[in-house]
C-alpha cells in the first residue's frame, strides 16, 4: 500500500497542472495583454495661395494659380489681369479714370498673428516705353491706384492697404518706385470658393492727359510675411 501511494505521488509530479478555466472577454475566451503606442506630429505654420480668378470689372483676366507662399516659389506664368484700351483712360483726353477691379483669391494661413502683405513693384501703372519721351508741356507718364484685401480673417475689413500716391508720387515720371501695405491678422483664415477673399484695384482718376505707350505693373501678395 505505501509503494502504491508513493507510485501515485510520483505520477503526479510528472503530470502537467491542470490550466485554470478560460476567462471570457470582449476580445474571445482566451486570456488578453494590452499595450498602447502613442502617436504625434506638429503641423507647421503653413500659408499658400491656390487660386487666383476674375472678379468683378470687365478686364481680361488669364493664369489662374500662383503660390508663393513665404517667398519661395512662383508660379513661371502671373495671372494678368488685362485692361482693356479705354477701360482706364478715358480716349477722349487720354487721362486716367477711377476704375474697379476685383480678383479672388482662394488661399489660407493656418496660423494666428499672421501678416497680409502687398507690393507695387513700380509704384502704379507706368509707362514701359515714352513715344514722346521730349514732349512739350506736362504728360503723366504713371497710373495711380489704390488696392486691399477684404473678406479675410473673419470679417470684411480692408487689409493691407496700398496706396500708390503715398510718399509723394511724381506722376510724370515712369521711375519704378516700390510701394507696401500690410496687416497682422489675429486669425487662422481659410478663403475657399464659398467664401473667397477678394483683392481690389482702384485706379485714381487725373486731370492731366498720360503720354502715349504701354503701361504696366506687378501687384505682389504675400501671406505670412511682410516685403
Amino acid at each position: 500500500m505505501k509503494k502504491l501511494l508513493m507510485l501515485a505521488a510520483a505520477a503526479a509530479a510528472i503530470l502537467p497542472m491542470t490550466a485554470q478555466a478560460n476567462t471570457t472577454t470582449a476580445n474571445g475566451p482566451f486570456p488578453t495583454a494590452n499595450g498602447s503606442v502613442a502617436l504625434e506630429t506638429k503641423v507647421e505654420d503653413t500659408c499658400a495661395i491656390s487660386e487666383l480668378s476674375n472678379g468683378s470689372g470687365a478686364a481680361g483676366f488669364s493664369g489662374r494659380f500662383i503660390d508663393n507662399s513665404g517667398g519661395l516659389t512662383e508660379a513661371t506664368s502671373q495671372p494678368l489681369v488685362k485692361f482693356e484700351s479705354g477701360r482706364l483712360v478715358d480716349p477722349t483726353n487720354a487721362r486716367a479714370k477711377a476704375v474697379s477691379h476685383t480678383v479672388k483669391l482662394k488661399a489660407f494661413c493656418n496660423y494666428a498673428r499672421h501678416t497680409v502683405s502687398l507690393q507695387s513693384d513700380n509704384g502704379g501703372l507706368t509707362a514701359a516705353s515714352d513715344s514722346n519721351p521730349t514732349a512739350s508741356g506736362i504728360f503723366h507718364r504713371r497710373i495711380a491706384y489704390n488696392a486691399n484685401i477684404s473678406n479675410w480673417g473673419g470679417a470684411r475689413a480692408v487689409l493691407a492697404p496700398l496706396d500708390t500716391l503715398t510718399g509723394g508720387t511724381d506722376l510724370t515720371s515712369r521711375t519704378s518706385s516700390v510701394k507696401r501695405g500690410s496687416t497682422i491678422v489675429d486669425l487662422a483664415s481659410h478663403s475657399d470658393t464659398a467664401n473667397a477673399a477678394e483683392l481690389t484695384i482702384t485706379t485714381v482718376a487725373s486731370t492731366v492727359p498720360l503720354v502715349q505707350g504701354d503701361y504696366n505693373d506687378v501687384l505682389r501678395i504675400r501671406l505670412g510675411g511682410s516685403f
